[in-house]
Order: C-alpha cells, then sequence, then structure tokens
C-alpha cells in the first residue's frame, strides 16, 4: 500500500484541503514548493474545477428531465444551451493546464506569479462550488436561470483574469 495521500482518496483530485486553500495565502508559501510540485497542485485544483462544473451539468440535465416530462419545452432548451456553454468553461479549465508546463520548468520560474495564478484558481473553485450548488437548486423557482448564468459568467471573468495574469507571468 503507498503512503501517497492520492492512492487513499479516490477524490483526490475533487476535494481540496482547507490546508492548502489557506496556504497559498500565507507569505513565503511559494518558497517552500518547487515549480513541478505546484504544477502538479495546480492541475488538481483546475481539475477539481472542472469537477464541480460537471456536477452543475448533472443537477442541470436531471432538471432538464423534469422539463421534458412536463412539457416545459422552452425550460428544457434553456437549460440545454446553458449546459453547452458550462462544457464549453469545462475545456477552456481543462485547456489551462496544458501550455503551463513551460512557465513552470523554466528558469525564469517566479514564484510571486505562481502564487497569483494559484490564488486566482482558487477563487475559481470556489465559484464553482457556488455554481454546482446554485444548479442543484433549479427546482426552487422560476427565476434561476439568470443567477446560473451570472454565476458562469463571473467563472468567465475569473478565468480572464488567470489567462491575463498567466501572459503577464509567462513575460
Amino acid at each position: 500500500m503507498s503512503d501517497d495521500p492520492k492512492h487513499h482518496n479516490p477524490n483526490h483530485h475533487h476535494t481540496l484541503p482547507w490546508l492548502e486553500r489557506l496556504a497559498v495565502r500565507v507569505p513565503g508559501y511559494s518558497g517552500y514548493r518547487t515549480g513541478l510540485d505546484r504544477r502538479a497542485a495546480d492541475v488538481a485544483l483546475r481539475e477539481a474545477i472542472a469537477h464541480q462544473l460537471e456536477q452543475g451539468i448533472h443537477a442541470l440535465e436531471v432538471a432538464g428531465r423534469q422539463c421534458i416530462d412536463r412539457e416545459a419545452n422552452t425550460e428544457a432548451e434553456a437549460l440545454q444551451r446553458i449546459i453547452s456553454h458550462i462544457r464549453k468553461v469545462i475545456s477552456r479549465v481543462r485547456q489551462a493546464s496544458s501550455g503551463v508546463d513551460q512557465f513552470y520548468k523554466s528558469g525564469e520560474f517566479r514564484a510571486a506569479r505562481a502564487d497569483a495564478l494559484h490564488a486566482i484558481d482558487h477563487e475559481v473553485l470556489e465559484l464553482a462550488e457556488e455554481f454546482a450548488k446554485l444548479c442543484g437548486r433549479t427546482s426552487s423557482g422560476k427565476d434561476w436561470q439568470p443567477h446560473v448564468v451570472k454565476h458562469l459568467e463571473e467563472i468567465e471573468r475569473k478565468l480572464d483574469a488567470r489567462s491575463s495574469h498567466h501572459s503577464l507571468a509567462a513575460e
């Protein structure tokens, strides 16, 4: 049996310890992790974000089937558009994992900039967790769709900020 905690918890990539969330905000944190360790942590963090968004899709698919059952076709079609949008965001989150190897392996690796990217990813994870919960409450009223879309757009704004920050970090 391995001592690696990832082997003990099959959902390792979907849950992040509270200590990890706190540690990224602690001055000097970056000095304790190498670029490659940080790379693995960042990949796990983005996978956790994608997992939360997938949970939102699952909840909306259930709501969509309920709409079809009660012949609320317009609402079901709106749900499908939102689900399609979420899938694009998930793809974007996962693509953020590719292309950053150079950043972490380069001699120009700057821990402070990596900390900033990691902090943004934590903010996105928190938004994705809230998003998944919001999607799970879709049956509690008719005004949920604008809230879901608004929350998804907030996640995208954070991803835009991350992209801008990554571009600066790569310079």
